[in-house]
């Protein structure tokens, strides 16, 4: 009697415990469905950090760098030039911060500043100038960038920037394992989830102020518009053979126009996919900052995999969307994208997101992706360093392989 009592009550639990689970399984999906309501309704908010204006991103969210409202730049020297800013922070952790900056026109004395992370640029309107340099007072190596040209700087080094052309010229600044103290990124405490690490390379010293220099030579800058592109090599790496595109510093590369080699990943290769890694100059001083180069043909299919939250992503030309997932099977959640979106792909888990990328429309699509990684199970690093990190994850990989997400043969709808 007693033993059938307690099987009963033994079954009554389980059946409780099952039934719990089961309306929370419920709970989860409705929650997901309503994610699409939901991302209609979130809209970024601009609040002031450390003098700064920072757009705060909503958890599943884009932004425009192109059409944004920037605001007086709190850092007074370049306030003085009537340069204009913003900072995007997303909801979701990550340890690469963006910075948007408006240089006006006829700037003609480089604002700058030594680094103490690893940067790299993205031109996003108009035309401007930087020039890196050892030593501030003497000249040094300048690009003049364009929109859409992504460029990097040695690391340590100083750089400023300027804009003696006719238009006002926007540029993104993607930081990555800043100084903690950094004010250029004021809110680095809050979006570094373990702010203990000491990175590669990372640097403790008092952050430096702007400066500037009026020494430039105006007549070689000219020269350098006219300049055709630096020739940007392609070599293999590791048993995936995966295509890797070597940066040099000075060298601003068009990702929107350059050709990009046939994508590595099989399913992605098989749908006629084309890109691959984009990978700093040595002068950069490491190889764990990456961008991923991806163009995407006409009518393909969604096709993704899964890892860790806080990568970049930046819309070179074409529209398309990116589909967010907290397992392959649970109902999606979805950014539609067009030229000259950026957003942050969110952690959805733990373990990271499920995420594919579609492209229903009749032109080619491309955009860039930028962050660190953790994994080289493909070998791209060549056992280069010791250790690389993802994106504020540890643990996270990248194992998972690609998966196309709707039946073969069926066409992505359209975004709505």
């Amino acid at each position: 009697m007693k033993r059938a009592t307690l099987l009963m009550g033994f079954g009554v639990l389980v059946g409780l415990v099952i039934g719990s689970l089961s309306n929370y399984g419920q709970e989860q999906d409705a929650r997901m469905q309503n994610l699409a309501e939901v991302i209609k309704k979130e809209k970024p908010t601009v609040e002031r950090v450390a003098g700064a204006a920072v757009y705060k991103l909503p958890l599943i969210s884009k932004a425009s760098p192109r059409t944004m409202e920037l605001y007086p730049h709190y850092k007074p020297l370049r306030a003085a030039a009537g340069w204009t800013h913003a900072y995007l922070e997303p909801a979701t952790p990550t340890v690469c911060s963006a910075l948007v900056e408006e240089i006006p026109p006829h700037t003609m004395k480089l604002v700058g500043r030594a680094d103490t992370g690893y940067y790299s640029f993205v031109g996003v309107s108009g035309k401007g100038y930087t020039e890196f340099r050892t030593n501030p007072a003497k000249p040094g190596k300048g690009v003049v960038w364009h929109p859409n040209e992504l460029f990097h700087n040695p690391y340590g080094g100083w750089y400023g920037h300027a804009n003696p052309f006719d238009q006002p010229a926007r540029i993104i600044t993607f930081m990555c394992h800043l100084d903690h103290n950094d004010i250029m990124n004021p809110y680095i405490g809050r979006t570094r989830t373990v702010p203990e690490f000491t990175f590669i390379g990372e640097r403790r010293d008092p952050v430096p102020e702007d400066s500037v220099e009026d020494n430039v030579d105006w007549k070689a800058v000219e020269k350098l518009v006219t300049q055709p592109p630096p020739k940007l090599d392609i070599v293999t790496r590791g048993p995936a053979k995966t295509p890797v595109f070597e940066g040099h510093v000075g060298g601003a590369f068009d990702m929107g126009k350059m050709e990009w080699p046939l994508f590595y990943k099989t399913i992605r290769g098989a749908e006629g996919w084309r890109g691959g890694h984009e990978e700093p100059a040595d002068e950069m001083g490491w190889r764990s900052y990456f961008t991923v180069l991806e163009e995407i043909p006409p009518h393909s299919s969604e096709i993704g995999h899964k890892h860790g939250g806080g990568l970049w992503f930046l819309v070179m030309k074409g529209k398309g969307y990116m589909a967010l997932r907290a397992s392959v099977d649970s109902p999606e959640a979805r950014i539609n994208w067009s030229e000259g979106d950026m957003w942050v792909m969110p952690w959805m888990t733990g373990a990271g997101t499920w995420h594919s990328h579609a492209n229903p429309y009749d032109e080619p699509a491309r955009f860039i992706t930028a962050g660190q990684i953790i994994w080289d199970n493909d070998g791209m690093l060549d056992g280069r360093i010791n250790r690389v990190y993802h994106i504020s994850g540890d643990g996270v990989n990248d194992s998972n392989p690609d998966n196309v997400f709707r039946k073969k043969g069926e066409a992505p709808p359209e975004g709505k």
